[in-house]
């Protein structure tokens, strides 16, 4: 089940609950893939006319591999047929919002606050 305080969101294909999570092991491995930033990559699905099929299942596959580490590029390609290319811009989007929350997302009410703006280290 995805949990979203972890930047986690879920769907479910080809009979599956799927999880999507961008940590920093997925953006880091966006920026190898693709030789600029994650979010640089991400800019470039905006544009229907120019984006390439393949960078959207590349970048999908990436968010898929923190809790399906078997996937690769041919059933990321399945996952997106059977949710729908239409589906999956979303769902990375969401993923992203997740993994980069705005200022007011991160002091929310019930969200634990980030040390970095707190002063605190969170040693004890």
């Amino acid at each position: 089940m995805a949990n979203r305080q972890k930047g986690e969101t879920g769907f479910d294909a080809l009979g599956q609950t799927w999880t999507l999570r961008y940590g920093t092991n997925a953006l880091c491995e966006i920026e190898d893939l693709f030789g600029r930033s994650a979010l640089d990559v991400a800019r470039d699905f905006e544009d229907e006319a120019t984006v390439r099929i393949r960078s959207i299942r590349d970048f999908f596959l990436c968010g898929l591999k923190d809790h399906h580490p078997d996937v690769d590029a041919a059933k990321a390609g399945e996952i997106i047929d059977a949710l729908g290319l239409d589906q999956v811009g979303p769902k990375i989007g969401e993923a992203l919002a997740l993994a980069f929350p705005s200022p007011e997302d991160t002091h929310a009410p019930g969200k634990p606050l980030n040390p970095a703006t707190t002063g605190e280290t969170g040693a004890r």
